[in-house]
């Protein structure tokens, strides 16, 4: 029989659990998600949690939430916004005019790529 190789959400999950010493039917009835669909989740099935389940999940397992995002592949929000804040500190030295320059020209990135993708701004 060939074997998956589990994500890292699906060991991530199922270590807590069983460290938390919960089985699935005790996890269903503390976050009232369905233990058909923790299952699909400890065996790599489903991939794709929400943060809300995440969050529902990490309380009832009395873990990192944060652990399970990055498990599932949500990125933390200083990984998200890096270039935002790059943008920000550069901005900083900028005078007025410089910054409303910089902010019409990010304006005008916006729309070209509305127009591209042809959606309406």
């Amino acid at each position: 029989m060939i074997r998956k190789k589990l994500g890292s959400l699906a060991v991530a999950l199922r270590t807590h659990r069983v460290a938390a010493g919960l089985t699935l039917r005790e996890v269903e009835r503390r976050t009232g998600i369905s233990n058909a669909y923790l299952s699909q989740l400890e065996n790599g099935h489903t991939t794709n949690p929400s943060p809300r389940l995440l969050e529902k999940v990490a309380d009832a397992f009395g873990c990192s939430y944060s652990e399970l995002m990055e498990a599932a592949g949500y990125k933390p929000p200083w990984q998200r916004d890096k270039v935002t804040l790059e943008v920000a500190m550069l901005a900083s030295n900028l005078d007025i005019e410089e910054q409303n320059e910089v902010a019409a020209f990010i304006r005008g990135l916006v729309a070209r790529r509305t127009i591209r993708q042809g959606k309406t701004a």
